[in-house]
């Protein structure tokens, strides 16, 4: 069934690894048989559900349609409070199926790398593999049993590599991550960022406005004038792009850690913004090993 048109409040959150990306959805103005029909209890309840759904928006309004969450529905239902506004509300996790999708065993003998591991147990799945620099390797043989998400996250655990699946797609990154400017998607005033940045546990924490282009893992290039409050200049970051200048303790090269999108449409005034908290590249990956 494709929805378009209606009233609709979708909140997206990635923070990769176990969690993946975890998408909620308020949609006004369907049909009551489509809404009965859609509906399902929660996974933990019942059976998980084989319903998916897919969220699609586009960057200030203008150019082609893009994908941004993909998942399956852990729990749908028709919402009859504040009539005659009925809505119906869909909660979906982009690990959902790979939590619950049985596959047979992945065993292999001898020294073996962490990438075809991976890379095996995505084909059983369905699942497209991007390797992002991981070089790990396990020794020894290996041997993997359970569903699909149990399987990634032993090998994850095993070579302190992070990963997320987002799109139908596994991604991998390796624990160091070194800065590369090269693909960075650039975050100023220009571009749409909000206020200004502000410090959080990772590092940086803001908002711009929609784009989806930021994502977990993300290195982003961000320009503001003015830095948090808990940074220094002594701590600014070596200008990896040119020359070896000092950028401004906020500015330079991140790596997302958290990605939230707020979209609402047919909605006056209503959100169309991204916020996300990214940590400098040297810790990225230390801390998403040390959360996992």
């Amino acid at each position: 069934m494709s929805l378009s048109g209606h009233r609709v409040s979708c909140q997206i959150v990635a923070a990769g690894l176990e969690t993946g990306v975890m998408c909620a959805l308020r949609i006004e103005g369907m049909k009551l048989s489509d809404m009965n029909a859609l509906s399902t209890l929660q996974a933990t309840i019942i059976a998980q559900s084989m319903n998916s759904v897919l969220v699609e928006a586009r960057s200030g309004g203008s150019g082609a349609w893009q994908g941004v969450f993909s998942g399956a529905v852990v729990e749908a239902f028709t919402d009859y409070n504040g009539p005659p506004n009925i809505a119906f509300q869909v909660s979906a996790q982009s690990m959902a199926m790979p939590n619950a999708m049985p596959i047979s065993p992945t065993s292999f003998k001898g020294d073996v790398s962490a990438v075809t591991i991976l890379q095996a147990i995505a084909d059983k799945v369905g699942l497209t593999f991007r390797n992002n620099g991981v070089k790990a390797t396990l020794s020894g043989g290996v041997y993997y049993e359970g569903p699909a998400a149990q399987q990634i996250q032993a090998v994850a655990s095993a070579t302190r590599i992070s990963y997320c699946i987002a799109m139908d797609t596994l991604t991998i990154w390796p624990e160091t991550i070194g800065p590369d400017g090269s693909g960075a998607v650039e975050v100023s005033a220009d571009t749409g960022m909000m206020g200004y940045p502000a410090y959080s546990q990772y590092g940086v924490q803001l908002r711009t406005l929609f784009t989806s282009a930021i994502g977990f893992r993300t290195t982003i290039k961000l320009d503001s004038q003015y830095s948090p409050a808990a940074w220094v200049n002594a701590y600014g970051q070596m200008n990896h792009l040119s020359s070896q200048n000092i950028y401004m303790p906020s500015n330079g090269l991140w790596i997302v850690q958290r990605v939230q999108h707020d979209l609402q449409s047919e909605t006056p005034g209503g959100q169309w913004t991204t916020y996300f908290e990214a940590a400098r590249p040297e810790n990225a990956g230390r801390i998403a090993s040390f959360g996992s």
